[in-house]
């Protein structure tokens, strides 16, 4: 990468207020949720990933659940705005992402999540799960994780002969 390259990548991102040239690349973070109590057996975890790309950032937020109620539809809010459901498995195990550019079973991301609170809400309207997400950067405590961004493996080519 040229020094003309990173220092616009620096500078676009202290105006855009994501810190550092390493949070304007890849950031990613994983987050326990925390049971609030409804259901104590109740767990889960959560993955923030944010990636610099030429057209903008893009990024997904991917939540687990365990150990809740089987076959059972639980609500996923962002700071109480509702932004998507999921529904637990025979063993009360879910799993839901969305992302900024949905393909597959993703679902639209249409906020940033950082810094925010993510719930996870039963049919009654009851938090059962809560964590609040770090801003980028932010150093983790006991229950957040900074991941290493993953790097591609090359596969060697193939020589037609």
């Amino acid at each position: 990468m040229t020094s003309y390259v990173r220092v616009t990548l620096v500078v676009c991102s202290l105006m855009l207020g994501f810190g550092t040239l390493v949070d304007a690349r890849s950031v990613n973070v994983r987050q326990t949720l925390t049971a609030t109590g409804a259901d104590p057996n109740a767990a889960g975890e959560g993955r923030l990933s944010i990636k610099g790309r030429p057209s903008g950032l893009s990024g997904s937020l991917e939540i687990r659940t365990r150990r809740l109620d089987p076959q059972t539809t639980y609500q996923i809010a962002i700071d109480g705005v509702v932004i998507g459901t999921v529904t637990t498995g025979g063993v009360g195990g879910g799993r839901v992402r969305f992302n900024t550019r949905p393909h597959g079973h993703d679902r639209l991301l249409g906020v940033r999540p950082r810094g925010r609170t993510v719930d996870v809400i039963d049919p009654n309207g009851v938090v059962v799960l809560t964590t609040t997400l770090p801003t980028t950067g932010q150093s983790g405590s006991g229950s957040t994780r900074l991941l290493r961004p993953r790097r591609r493996r090359r596969r060697p080519r193939r020589v037609r002969g």
